[in-house]
């Protein structure tokens, strides 16, 4: 319905009599069959009628209603929007003190001319009215935390201040690295297991003009193979057994507009590499069980700790693919290989595990530190964190 005309409604009626009767019968429709206030304005926006329970709810008499504007009762404009523009309007919501209510307004015509409106707030009575306050209070709350879980699972953490160290060969690679977050280019990035790639992958899409969208981060070693490509792609409706009823929308496709970061490439599935390079080359995407080509813009930043050089002599990964991947190649220098930065960190994970733990800050002598700088690493700062964490939690001393 787009409006109501009230051509067809008299015509149902012949004589003066019955249309007072059917008048009278709209009236008592208005005050017993709708579940909330209801009202009518002429074109001025001047209440000819209103209903019992818009009178208790605005504390009115009917004497006190009629004759005046809707806009110094409810203190809004909508009712006049939808004499001027005659289109219906649903399911928006004005406020009485902290009160929500949901109104619809309706157009009323005759002869394809608006001659007044109808608006019908959504509440049962002003208790009913209430309680549906505070479920929708309720909603919002949840809604709040769920978007804010959201946010939480596809969002960076971290940018190049999180990346401590001040030895020339990570500086140089955070320089390539917030050059390459200002394009669009597909990015790879090399780093044996602990080096940080994954923080790099964050700080890359922070420092990009993506950095208010989504970062997806997917990581390709920990999905089962028979599970990549509806993960990636996502599937329609009854796509195959224990797909949920309406489909899923997949990591690509979430990404839209934002980042993807597929850590660990190396282990992906040779069937699922064909895929990937077509999505990169066309920037589209099918869901599993489906036929509509759905377009994705993103962009693509890639990590691994193999040589891939080697998975190319093995025949274990496209080489058209790794072009497509390499336009821009990030190598993030082993922690061995720049220890001049170990004190920094040991610094920087004292202070952040002692915080975390409500304790004061635990010094550590030279010699201690003098160890840590002498040893190899071979896990990288994640293992340099793991000794100082389970450190703290074992020591009966203010000092390692």
């Amino acid at each position: 319905m787009e409006s109501l005309d009230l051509t067809d409604f008299k015509s149902t009626f012949t004589g003066l009599e019955d249309i007072k009767d059917g008048f009278k019968l709209l009236e008592m429709f208005f005050e017993y069959a709708v579940a909330g206030g209801a009202f009518i304005v002429d074109t001025k926006g001047v209440i000819k009628y209103a209903n019992r329970k818009f009178l208790d709810f605005y504390n009115l008499t009917k004497e006190d209603a009629k004759g005046t504007p809707i806009g110094q009762i409810t203190k809004e404009d909508g009712m006049m929007r939808v004499i001027r523009t005659g289109k219906i309007e649903v399911g928006d919501i004005i406020e009485k003190g902290n009160i929500k209510v949901v109104i619809n307004r309706i157009p009323l015509k005759e002869n394809g001319k608006v001659i007044g409106a109808i608006g019908i707030g959504l509440f049962k009575d002003i208790n009913a009215l209430k309680e549906l306050y505070k479920k929708i209070e309720v909603l919002e709350a949840k809604l709040e935390f769920y978007q804010t879980k959201f946010d939480s699972i596809y969002s960076a953490h971290y940018t190049f201040k999180n990346i401590i160290g001040q030895s020339p060969k990570i500086m140089a690679t955070k320089k390539l690295a917030f050059k390459a977050a200002q394009t669009t280019s597909p990015i790879i990035i090399h780093g044996e297991s602990g080096t940080g790639k994954e923080l790099f992958a964050h700080s890359i899409h922070m420092a990009s003009p993506r950095s208010k969208k989504d970062f997806i981060c997917v990581n390709c070693s920990a999905i089962p193979k028979d599970l990549v490509e509806s993960e990636l792609f996502g599937y329609e409706a009854g796509a195959f057994t224990g797909a949920e009823r309406r489909g899923k929308p997949g990591k690509f496709e979430i990404a839209h507009r934002g980042t993807i970061f597929l850590d660990e490439i190396g282990d992906m599935p040779a069937e699922m590499q064909a895929k990937i390079l077509r999505v990169l080359q066309e920037k589209v995407i099918e869901r599993v069980g489906g036929r509509k080509p759905i377009k994705v813009d993103f962009r693509l930043i890639t990590a691994t700790n193999k040589d891939i050089s080697k998975l190319l002599d093995l025949g274990q990964f496209r080489s058209d693919l790794l072009y497509r991947l390499r336009v821009i190649e990030i190598k993030i220098p082993p922690l061995r290989e720049r220890r001049e930065d170990i004190p920094l960190l040991v610094d920087y994970f004292l202070d952040r595990a002692t915080k975390e733990r409500g304790i004061k800050k635990i010094d550590i002598t030279k010699k201690a530190l003098d160890f840590l700088k002498n040893y190899n690493f071979p896990g990288n700062v994640r293992e340099l964190l793991n000794i100082i964490e389970g450190t703290i939690d074992l020591i009966d001393k203010d000092t390692i």
